[in-house]
């Protein structure tokens, strides 16, 4: 706890400071920080338009204030901690239900575009090897939705190549990829950042389908701006 009786007179200040505060009105000043299970939540500042003398009881008000408000924070943060993990868990309960009965590619995209909620959504669709192609150098998209809005591409029917789609290392990839922002990615070289970003995608998150562990293809979601995961 930080307590100012006087901010002319106060010797832990740097005069710019004190005379900053002063200009402001401000004379006298208490900065009570809030604890809750040793994190700190934030302070609480209060400032006096005059010199001011606290008090033991004072500051055992103080004291008491802020150690109320910090456990209202932390109780409100661990509600919405509670909230979000049920609303998570709420949305693959019903992806999963949805998803055990899509026969089709389409339908499994129609899934994905429902229960994803994810915003400024452009681009989804999935891919699996290509037929002509047993070595796994190629994949065709076998379904595919685009927001009519975006300037993304419908690659419904198109076969991707390493030579022809610059991303082709993130769709082949083993594991999932989630990139919150395409312009500041460390991970990508400037071909597959140019060939994202010119399909408007800003950010991206690619789901590799798996069986006996072999790739049977790629769900590939594109938002047309960044996107905190």
């Amino acid at each position: 706890m930080l307590l100012v009786f006087n901010i002319k007179t106060e010797g832990r200040l740097e005069p710019d400071v004190k005379d900053k505060l002063r200009e402001l009105g401000i004379h006298a000043l208490a900065v009570i920080p809030l604890r809750a299970r040793d994190n700190l939540m934030g302070w609480i500042a209060i400032i006096y338009d005059r010199v001011a003398e606290f008090s033991v009881d004072t500051e055992r008000f103080l004291t008491t204030l802020s150690d109320n408000a910090a456990v209202a924070i932390d109780n409100r943060n661990l509600f919405r901690s509670t909230e979000q993990a049920f609303e998570e868990a709420t949305i693959l309960y019903e992806t999963s239900r949805a998803l055990s009965s899509a026969a089709t590619p389409d339908e499994i995209i129609q899934t994905v575009i429902t229960k994803l909620r994810q915003p400024n959504l452009s681009q989804v669709f999935m891919a699996i090897p290509a037929v002509a192609a047993p070595s796994g150098d190629m994949m065709e998209v076998v379904a595919s939705w685009t927001d009519e809005n975006s300037g993304s591409i419908d690659l419904m029917g198109v076969t991707l190549s390493p030579d022809q789609f610059p991303p082709w290392r993130l769709a082949v990839s083993a594991d999932i990829v989630v990139i919150d922002d395409i312009a500041t990615d460390g991970r990508l070289d400037d071909m597959e950042r140019m060939g994202l970003q010119s399909t408007d995608t800003g950010s991206l998150t690619i789901l590799p389908l798996r069986a006996s562990g072999r790739s049977i293809g790629v769900i590939w979601m594109a938002s047309s701006r960044p996107y905190q995961h």
